[in-house]
């Protein structure tokens, strides 16, 4: 079966697309990688419609060229992406936003103090070190905060 020269093209350059993501600091683990590397292929696939053969492709686009043109392009996708993100809000708009927002902050500050009075003595030491900036070892810091998780987990059920 024969592949198509946009198959064939995406396939031979897939290294150089993590390559460009990765140099981009766009990682594996980024929950958007998939959505930038299809953006990169399709990219390539634009490119690529214009050649009968990979040679002429080859020649048109040297690794080089082929790389800053992808760069570039994820540069500019990019910025595209943080235009739209960005939306005014309006004076009344904002006012509810921070409202909010002081209103978490309350709950949380009640839920913690909650927990902290549902604790025993040893657990509410434990919890004052991690929050008090005592000096802890790595290790102790790790067992307190491995410990309180497990009796938070078990206080948040409730809610």
């Amino acid at each position: 079966m024969q592949q198509t020269l946009a198959e064939e093209v995406i396939q031979k350059y897939e290294r150089l697309i993590y390559k460009v993501l990765s140099d981009n600091r766009i990682f594996l683990l980024n929950p958007s990688y998939q959505d930038w590397e299809q953006e990169l292929k399709l990219v390539l696939v634009q490119l690529v419609d214009s050649f009968l053969s990979m040679e002429q492709f080859e020649q048109e686009y040297p690794l080089s060229y082929l790389y800053r043109k992808l760069k570039w392009s994820l540069v500019d996708l990019r910025r595209k992406e943080q235009k739209q993100g960005h939306e005014l809000l309006q004076p009344e708009e904002w006012a509810a936003v921070l409202a909010k927002d002081v209103l978490i902050q309350e709950d949380t500050k009640l839920l913690i103090e909650e927990f902290y009075y549902t604790l025993v003595s040893k657990d509410q030491e434990k919890l004052h070190a991690l929050l008090g900036g005592n000096e802890l070892s790595r290790q102790m810091r790790g067992y307190y905060r491995k410990s309180l998780r497990k009796k938070f987990q078990e206080f948040i059920k409730f809610f």
